[in-house]
């Protein structure tokens, strides 16, 4: 006890939390979820980089701008393009994903409150003022679902400027 008859540790909360403890099965799947629409739109961006460029050295650096960094890419290498605000658009949307991705895998997961099935995270760096946050099972779900939407919606415009590079070319 500290002065006071609140003791310093919650009893209901698990602190260090490992993988292998029951409690924190709730948090696998929309973890992995996570992980792999991550490595999935890292892969689409690279993808739709080198279907603008015909390039494939395109490298995703600091994900707070990195809308801004396939722009320069692309313009550097081929002029602009129709599509390039789309997809700034979804890379945008990326930004605060991608931090909480790399809160999740670079921070210290210290304490897992299973009555609320929330996680508590001393970040890596502090970003925002904040070196604490509480990560919820449901918001990563929803971080899960909107990778796998900007990887969608990156998709279908790749796509696109796949098919005008065809018809470019069989117009020449």
């Amino acid at each position: 006890m500290c002065g006071t008859d609140e003791p310093i540790f919650d009893p209901n909360h698990h602190y260090f939390p490992e993988f292998d403890e029951p409690s924190m099965v709730a948090f696998l799947m929309p973890f992995g979820r996570l992980m792999f629409g991550y490595a999935n739109l890292d892969r689409e961006i690279v993808d739709i980089v080198s279907a603008a460029t015909g390039r494939d050295d395109f490298v995703r650096r600091d994900a707070s701008n990195v809308s801004n960094q396939v722009e320069k890419f692309i313009v550097k290498h081929v002029g602009g393009i129709a599509e390039i605000e789309a997809i700034k658009e979804q890379l945008d949307r990326s930004i605060r994903l991608y931090h909480l991705r790399n809160d999740l895998a670079h921070g210290h997961w210290w304490r897992f409150d299973p009555s609320n099935e929330s996680i508590e995270i001393r970040r890596d760096r502090i970003r925002d003022g904040e070196q604490f946050i509480t990560v919820t099972r449901s918001q990563l779900e929803e971080a899960a679902e909107q990778f796998e939407d900007i990887e969608v919606n990156l998709f279908k415009i790749r796509r696109a400027i796949e098919a005008r590079r065809i018809e470019e070319a069989d117009n020449v």
